[in-house]
């Protein structure tokens, strides 16, 4: 018995089965398929934010006004999940929260900021993610202050 490894075939069987027909466009050679996934963002120690889609790992253009804190929460708004940025910025002056949705592997601003009494500290999602906590120094006053937010739709 030959234990040496073999050519590959020059046949291979293939087919195909629909499962469940789409009601969307025909992928077609060269067109982009859009399918459940998960993005993972990292902020990087060099002020760059990242995005992985289990196929690579990109740098976001234009992100350098973000800060290092960032969270992403569920709601029943847009496409369902919001990512919470905080601006660039140090400990000596306010800092401000931005809204985001990752519309094909790229940031979308869907709201105003909402502007903060100091610098953001902490910025943590609750255990359901449907809603996060901020802790803010208040340049005012010098104390703590901690503010649950959550995403309301068409306000």
């Amino acid at each position: 018995m030959d234990a040496s490894p073999t050519e590959p075939s020059a046949y291979a069987p293939f087919r195909t089965e629909d499962l469940r027909v789409g009601t969307g466009l025909l992928a077609v050679n060269g067109s982009v398929v859009k399918v459940n996934y998960t993005l993972w963002l990292f902020n990087g120690l060099d002020g760059q934010v990242r995005v992985y889609d289990s196929v690579e790992l990109r740098t976001i253009p234009n992100t350098r006004d973000w800060g290092s804190d960032m969270v992403s929460l569920k709601s029943a708004c847009g496409v369902g999940t919001q990512l919470l940025v905080s601006a660039a910025g140090d400990d000596t002056a306010a800092d401000s929260l931005h809204v985001y949705e990752m519309v094909d592997r790229e940031p979308n601003e869907v709201a105003a900021q909402l502007a903060m009494d100091g610098p953001i500290t902490a910025l943590w999602p609750s255990a359901d993610a449907s809603s996060a906590t901020a802790v803010v120094r208040n340049l005012q006053t010098g104390q703590y202050d901690a503010y649950n937010i959550t995403i309301a739709c068409n306000q």
